[in-house]
């Protein structure tokens, strides 16, 4: 999504997904709007291209496309940054039920 080193550049929507793509986009969107502001930090540009290295290898390694994702760990991974990652322990139905982007909600800061 975000290219290292270059700043103010994201890209949404541009990965594939066995499962509704709507969650994932609203969860990038997301992503880029906290770090556009100020409110979540990127890493940096070396650590971003070894992970997108070691992403591709993984991918072409099992004869993948290197854009495709699996949904609930992708989803996790934005929502974890974001600090919108929800806890099974106290949302039970995601468990059983079809995934939303409104399961993953930032996290209220108790008063």
């Amino acid at each position: 999504m975000f290219p290292p080193g270059i700043v103010a550049l994201a890209f949404v929507g541009m990965t594939r997904v066995s499962g509704p793509v709507f969650p994932v986009v609203e969860l990038q969107a997301r992503w880029v709007a906290a770090v556009f502001a100020g409110r979540a930090v990127l890493p940096e540009p070396g650590v971003m291209r070894r992970e997108a290295e070691r992403r591709i290898q993984a991918a072409r390694a099992i004869g993948d496309d290197q854009m495709r994702v699996e949904l609930l760990p992708y989803l996790d991974d934005i929502a974890g940054r974001i600090g919108a990652k929800p806890s099974l322990w106290r949302h039970p139905r995601l468990l059983i039920s079809p995934v939303s982007a409104r399961d993953y909600r930032p996290k209220l800061r108790e008063p």
